[in-house]
């Protein structure tokens, strides 16, 4: 069961939301559109029978679009996207929704981090000895995980994904401290990862990203999945899911939270 606490009222006009389609902006469909009635192939593709699945819609359109094949089309969509915001997702468990609220989201830089799961540990009586021997086994993941040393934030683009119970984006707001937790802990410690396990409030936090904050590299595969969503439409009338997740590498702020959703579900 979801709990929608709203943090922000303030009406965005301009964002795109991918649990509705009809909020993608005109001209990516224009542009998008255009490119495909000048596939040398398009009556074939038409002709074609029409795709049952989004594999199918890869398997018949990934030799013609990609950035390095039509760069001009990419190159226009980025700069369409990049006046837009998209509304996304980060699922969590935390101690208190309310620094959220007031300090928006944060990558998980070390300081912040581990004191977050330090406080959960210090709640529930776990000796300093302990705690510190926590902190290493997670800090030591966290270097594994994260090679190249940027701290990051993980974020999805909708629910469709996201299975209580179940593979999904569910699986990130388990435990206090995430995935980088569970892994160190569950099977060296797991008295102390049942801890964080218990500790806190599992929340999906809705928020708006600016497009424009996204890497380059995640840009390119954003673009390809709205190009095989506009072009499955226009050929086959087919709807193509529109779903993908990524890393920021920097602060959300509080004004950019949208709502705090509490998920409530035994687990």
């Amino acid at each position: 069961m979801y709990v929608v606490e709203p943090v922000n009222i303030e009406q965005r006009v301009k964002m795109i939301d991918l649990g509705d389609y009809n909020t993608i902006p005109v001209e990516v469909s224009l542009v998008v559109r255009d490119f495909a009635d000048r596939l040398s192939l398009k009556s074939e593709l038409i002709q074609d029978e029409p795709p049952s699945s989004d594999i199918d819609v890869r398997v018949q359109l990934e030799e013609y679009i990609s950035p390095v094949k039509v760069p001009e089309l990419y190159a226009t969509i980025a700069n369409i996207l990049d006046q837009e915001e998209i509304l996304c997702y980060h699922a969590t468990k935390v101690l208190s929704a309310k620094k959220i609220k007031n300090e928006g989201l944060r990558i998980n830089a070390w300081e912040q981090y581990s004191n977050n799961v330090k406080e959960a540990l210090e709640l529930a009586g776990v000796s300093t000895a302990e705690i510190e021997e926590t902190l290493q086994l997670i800090k030591l993941e966290k270097k594994r995980k994260e090679p190249n040393g940027r701290d990051r934030l993980c974020y999805f683009s909708n629910l469709l994904d996201f299975k209580i119970n179940g593979p999904g984006y569910y699986q990130f707001c388990q435990n206090v401290g995430g995935e980088l937790a569970r892994w160190a802990l569950e099977d060296y410690m797991p008295d102390v990862y049942k801890i964080l396990r218990d500790s806190g409030e599992r929340v999906l936090v809705k928020f708006s990203l600016p497009f424009n904050w996204i890497e380059r590299f995640e840009k390119d595969d954003i673009i390809t999945l709205f190009i095989y969503h506009e072009v499955a439409s226009y050929l086959w009338n087919y709807s193509y899911d529109i779903e993908f997740d990524g890393n920021l590498f920097r602060v959300v702020p509080a004004s950019s939270i949208i709502s705090i959703i509490k998920v409530e579900a035994d687990l």
